[in-house]
């Protein structure tokens, strides 16, 4: 079975807000954003501010500070006089973002195509081939493991982009789309995941074959496809 540690070192699923916080402020945005990502926290929950300050030890003002922070990144809405919310995206907004996110992501795969090994190319294969079983073991759920092979496959293309600045500012899309993941997209779900499979492995030929145009194209459209939206 194919796992994060066959990615090289250094390029992993990182998750964590890029911001400019130290100290607790900072380990405390990192903290709530791993909850937000896990689904601790869903669409339209308050995050209970009196009782972060009991557990994490601290003053409102680090909190405040990480919560801001949460905010910029589009995690959360500031209700004054009731607290932090997490948001609750439109149906506009959702196509909006994966919209954006098709055509950054679509990049990266013309990036990839362009640059990447044949050692690049099986490690991509084998975490897609794992991504196909786990849709068809459980075809009517997005499962945490097939979220967790999702940001696998994406982290090997990221990987094989080899730009690095470009692949941080990516994951800032790819973290949002993992919110948006965890919390549910509507639809159905079985078709899909059936219509994703069936662009990812396009994806992935196209990446292999060195092909940067189709892969771009295929990307975006496995994207979008992944999140029942159709452009």
């Amino acid at each position: 079975m194919v796992d994060r540690h066959d990615l090289p070192a250094g390029w992993g699923s990182d998750l964590g807000v890029y911001h400019s916080l130290s100290g607790k402020a900072a380990s405390i945005c990192e903290e709530l954003e791993r909850r937000i990502l896990a689904g601790v926290y869903s669409f339209g929950d308050m995050l209970p501010t009196a009782d972060l300050v009991t557990e994490f030890k601290i003053s409102r003002a680090p909190l405040t500070a990480a919560l801001n922070q949460l905010r910029a990144a589009g995690y959360l809405s500031i209700i004054p006089q009731v607290g932090s919310q997490v948001i609750t995206p439109t149906a506009e907004q959702v196509h909006d973002f994966y919209l954006m996110f098709s055509r950054v992501e679509g990049v990266m795969a013309r990036f990839a195509a362009e640059r990447r090994s044949e050692e690049d190319v099986v490690l991509l294969r084998e975490i897609g081939e794992y991504l196909s079983k786990e849709a068809k073991a459980s075809p009517a759920v997005i499962s945490d493991h097939y979220i967790e092979l999702l940001l696998m496959y994406h982290d090997a293309i990221l990987m094989m982009a080899r730009s690095r600045l470009e692949v941080d500012r990516a994951r800032n899309y790819r973290r949002v789309a993992t919110f948006y993941l965890r919390n549910g997209l509507p639809g159905d779900i079985p078709y899909m995941l059936r219509v994703s499979t069936a662009d990812r492995v396009a994806v992935t030929e196209a990446i292999a074959a060195g092909d940067p145009d189709q892969a771009e194209v295929q990307m975006a459209r496995y994207v979008l496809a992944g999140s029942h939206i159709n452009n």
